[in-house]
């Protein structure tokens, strides 16, 4: 799959979303209430956009992404550039002394390769002039002018500390290692995220169609108080019928209270939990929307299987152990002594010197010299690297056990949520049976009562019995849809689908 970070998938989309939002229109109802429809993705769009975690999930991306590009250049060429001038006059015995003037220019290459090898070559320019001032007891000798050039290459080669690729390519390895990192703690957020959102927008979903149910009974309840009030004004019906019936219907208002109080709760939670939260939007549930049942469920043993190759808690961990090895790595080396073998080749030509003979030869032609040798270091005192090497090898550790505890928790997870959904997709099918019989109940005493050979009780019992048997079934459909989100998200599903929004994000009326 050619799959994109979930961190940045809807700029554009996330972008035409918001001035939806802000410009869509809705029914009369919810425009008066401040309350913008949206479907499950459209608010997944939206916290794509404008949650602050997320927008730190992807500033912590691009931070790793930048360290890699930095480790990618820690083994540059360099290049250095030196000029001075150097005066100097030498005692010679009484009031005689020798002088030197000297300009110098100098220019150098180096680089460490991958294998540890560091070569340096540097050349090198002088012009001087060495002479003796006349005195009143010495004649002068006069100026005389020489040019020097000399080139010099110097290799050096670690043998332990700091010798072969998988020491100097450590720091690029844990840079991509924490890059690995954040794109998995990306995935996890994302998918965290996601999953949270998607449960308060199915609540919200429940709540505004248990708040239509509670209406209808209550509007049911209004009409058949109205037909009592008949009865009982014709001597057809007890006043103590009027009464129950007035009862029951206050009950009911009190239940359609409390329904919009938890809608308008959850309208405002929504909005808050996609990033809204300086805003007085409110965010209603699609009523269009139903929730997706899905016909094929995996085994247990399958989920928990693709929940071990594809869960991001399980790659964060991975990643997490992989950046942990890295670091131990590089403590552990630290603790290594350091024997070096270096050599250098220097050649070396002299235009013209005549103040000291010695380098006649040498001024005719060039002077080549070289040296082969080792270098060694040992730390005397290795207390920080040693604590510094036993804290990264816990580390590695401890990352090992979080993994293996991760892994475990995620089989856990998915077998529980595995039985939420068997269990959620059980009552159900009963719920729908139970609806369905208890509506032909009701139906049924309404008819006896209006006959006169049933009770008010019994015509009471049967529509709370239908109102509750429509709200179970409407809770268990949210259900079987929060067992699948839980699913979704610990088997990779959620976070490498959730944002394939539509493109075209306008927010229905």
């Amino acid at each position: 799959m050619n799959r994109r970070s979930p961190i940045g998938r809807l700029s554009c989309a996330a972008g035409a979303l918001l001035f939806s939002f802000i410009c869509a229109a809705a029914t009369a109802d919810d425009r008066a209430a401040g309350v913008r429809r949206v479907t499950s993705m459209e608010a997944l769009a939206l916290a794509e956009a404008h949650h602050p975690g997320l927008r730190a999930s992807r500033l912590e991306m691009e931070r790793a992404r930048e360290s890699v590009r930095a480790a990618e250049g820690l083994n540059p060429f360099f290049f250095g550039a030196d000029a001075g001038f150097t005066h100097s006059s030498t005692p010679q015995g009484n009031s005689l002394y020798y002088r030197r003037d000297e300009v110098s220019l100098g220019a150098g290459v180096w680089k460490t390769f991958n294998v540890g090898t560091r070569a340096d070559l540097r050349l090198e320019g002088a012009f001087y002039e060495t002479g003796r001032p006349p005195t009143a007891t010495a004649v002068d000798p006069g100026n005389v002018p020489n040019l020097g050039l000399s080139g010099r290459l110097t290799l050096t080669q670690p043998l332990i500390r700091g010798a072969g690729k998988t020491v100097t390519l450590a720091a690029l390895r844990q840079a991509r290692a924490e890059q690995t990192l954040a794109e998995k703690a990306a995935d996890v957020a994302a998918g965290e995220l996601a999953a949270s959102v998607l449960h308060t927008y199915w609540d919200l979903w429940l709540a505004e169609r248990a708040l239509d149910i509670n209406r209808r009974s209550r509007d049911e309840a209004l009409h058949q108080l109205e037909e009592i009030r008949e009865r009982v004004a014709m001597g057809a019906a007890a006043a103590v019928d009027r009464i129950s019936y007035e009862t029951a219907l206050a009950g009911l208002e009190e239940t359609v209270i409390e329904s919009e109080a938890e809608v308008r709760r959850l309208e405002t939670g929504l909005a808050e939990q996609v990033g809204l939260t300086r805003t007085t939007a409110r965010l209603g549930a699609d009523p269009q929307e139903l929730p997706s049942m899905r016909d094929n469920v995996p085994t247990a043993e399958a989920l928990e299987k693709e929940a071990l190759e594809r869960s991001p808690a399980i790659h964060e961990a991975f990643a997490a152990l992989a950046a942990a090895k890295e670091r131990a790595l590089t403590a552990g080396e630290s603790m290594r002594h350091q024997l070096d073998l270096q050599g250098w080749i220097e050649g070396r030509t002299l235009a013209r010197d005549e103040v000291a003979p010695v380098f006649t030869d040498f001024g005719r032609g060039a002077a080549w010299s070289a040296y082969v040798g080792l270098h060694y270091e040992l730390p005397l005192d290795r207390r920080k690297r040693e604590g510094d090497r036993a804290v990264a090898r816990i580390d590695v550790k401890i990352a090992a056990e979080r993994l293996d505890g991760v892994s475990n928790q995620v089989c856990a997870a998915v077998r529980a949520a595995r039985d939420r959904l068997d269990s959620a997709r059980q009552r159900l099918e009963k719920g729908k049976e139970t609806v369905a019989l208890s509506q032909s109940r009701m139906e049924a005493e309404q008819e006896r009562y209006r006959l006169g050979v049933s009770t008010f009780t019994s015509v009471r019992d049967a529509e709370e019995t239908v109102r509750q048997a429509e709200l179970r079934m409407t809770r268990a459909q949210v259900d079987v849809v929060r067992a699948w989100i839980e699913l979704d998200l610990l088997t990779g599903v959620l976070t490498e689908n959730l944002w394939q929004s539509p493109t075209s994000s306008a927010i229905p009326e």
